[in-house]
């Protein structure tokens, strides 16, 4: 297990309350890095950022 998956459910079970949102996380895919251009950026994280901005933005 990630240290930020174990992270965020500390702050999800202790201070879910006090949250304005829920927490999202955006990571780059867990798998290898691929050496194609166009399939590494899909794979990394930025790639899929302004949709998980907008969900906590709207939420």
């Amino acid at each position: 297990m990630k240290i930020y998956w174990w992270l965020a459910g500390i702050i999800q079970e202790n201070c879910f309350e006090y949250l304005d949102a829920p927490i999202v996380r955006c990571a780059s895919l867990d798998t290898p890095v691929p050496f194609d251009a166009a399939k590494e950026n899909q794979f990394m994280a930025k790639s899929r950022l302004q949709v998980s901005i907008e969900k906590v933005l709207n939420y």
